[in-house]
């Protein structure tokens, strides 16, 4: 079984599409993902449709409107844009794609870690970590050494996302173990 990762494109409280990827629940690959869709963004203002505008962004990581749910995303969306093309589902590792409701709810079943971008504030909520828990320190052979992260992951900044990648690349690569404190001091750690 992947890790598995759901990442939400809204605006207006609204969720508009997700993509489902089996194997991207990993705090950096999740991150890597979210860096595409930031710099996506960046360099394609939004001239189209928001539901539209949200299959673009999802179709850049490599996602692709499935016709395995019922309804057929791909459908429901040749319906809605009868001019469009869209690129091929080539399936959970690199992303299913759902605009209806029912798609949606059924992706979001699958998650165990979660991506939200929000267009209309330029923000994210990264929710790709586990909760620290000092229960199992009975576990393991060596102490935690705590480290704050300035970051708010319920509401990053596109800007911040960088400094993320940053810290979770360094967290990752570092020969010790390490949780992260959060600035409203919940205890995490990234998942590899």
């Amino acid at each position: 079984m992947g890790q598995r990762l759901n990442i939400e494109i809204q605006r207006k409280n609204k969720t508009l599409a997700n993509s489902y990827y089996h194997w991207s629940a990993y705090s950096s690959s999740a991150c890597e993902l979210a860096q595409q869709i930031v710099n996506y963004i960046d360099n394609n203002p939004q001239n189209c449709d928001d539901v539209l505008y949200a299959i673009r962004i999802l179709e850049h990581t490599g996602a692709g409107l499935t016709d395995n749910l019922l309804p057929s995303e791909l459908k429901t969306a040749q319906e809605m844009f009868p001019n469009e093309k869209f690129k091929e589902c080539k399936g959970r590792n690199y992303g299913l794609l759902a605009i209806t409701d029912k798609g949606i709810e059924e992706t979001r079943d699958w998650e165990e870690g979660r991506v939200t971008i929000n267009l209309d504030n330029k923000t994210i909520n990264f929710e790709v970590y586990w909760e620290y828990d000092p229960t199992e320190e009975d576990y393991y052979d060596t102490k935690p050494q705590f480290k704050k992260l300035g970051l708010n992951l319920n509401n990053l900044k596109f800007t911040e996302l960088d400094e993320l990648a940053e810290q979770i690349n360094f967290t990752e690569h570092s020969n010790r173990r390490i949780i992260e404190e959060l600035p409203n001091g919940k205890k995490i750690k990234f998942i590899y």
